[in-house]
């Protein structure tokens, strides 16, 4: 993402879920991580688990939480699924 909005003059991502995507959908069936392998994590399993072992994984709620916050300061959208509710 970095090196995305150093390079161009806007960026649009597509496919990321915003950083409150699980608070909201807590009651919903489970959202497999990954469409080839459906049983081995949940989407929100995995990212709240990154974000209690922050030395063992990658800490995706953090990483969307900036992403946010980036939005405000950098020529930044994002598409399906819409952060504009956030």
């Amino acid at each position: 993402m970095i090196f995305a909005l150093r390079a161009c003059d806007s960026v649009t991502v597509y496919g990321l879920s915003d950083y409150e995507y699980c608070k909201r959908h807590r009651n919903d069936p489970d959202i497999p991580y990954h469409y080839f392998d459906p049983t081995l994590y949940s989407e929100c399993g995995l990212f709240n688990k990154s974000e209690s072992h922050p030395k063992e994984s990658h800490r995706f709620l953090t990483e969307k939480y900036i992403f946010s916050r980036w939005r405000d300061t950098h020529n930044l959208s994002f598409r399906y699924p819409s952060w504009d509710d956030v």
